[in-house]
């Protein structure tokens, strides 16, 4: 007989790709989740940051002299959001990529405190 010109896929082909592209999503699903964890991770640790930096900025400013001077006598401090935010350093709503929400500003603090070498660090609640 006359051969038939094949123009697209039979069924059982499709089904095969669509079973062979489900098994490819399952297995790479976790290392998707895990790039995407990864990012909120690193997104957290840049809020973390600008939080602190806002903190330093907070204790040399006029806002922050009392509970600078509070910081030199004793050696540690435990400065709330709200403070900060109150002084205009940081906003009042800040992301938590984490959870998709808005930390507490009321409930989240920094403690900041003199190291052994003299330096001030910052050490987040969240």
């Amino acid at each position: 007989g006359e051969f038939m010109n094949k123009k697209g896929f039979t069924l059982i082909e499709l089904i095969t790709i669509i079973a062979l592209l489900s098994i490819i999503g399952v297995l790479m699903f976790p290392k998707i989740n895990e790039a995407f964890q990864t990012t909120r991770a690193d997104q957290l640790e840049d809020v973390r940051q600008n939080v602190a930096a806002a903190t330093d900025v907070y204790l040399n400013s006029k806002c922050g002299k009392d509970v600078y001077k509070k910081l030199i006598e004793e050696e540690n401090v435990r400065i709330y959001l709200n403070s900060i935010s109150d002084c205009g350093l940081i906003e009042s709503k800040i992301h938590n990529p984490m959870n998709d929400e808005y930390f507490d500003i009321n409930n989240e603090y920094v403690d900041v405190f003199i190291d052994e070498v003299g330096l001030i660090d910052y050490k987040t609640s969240f």
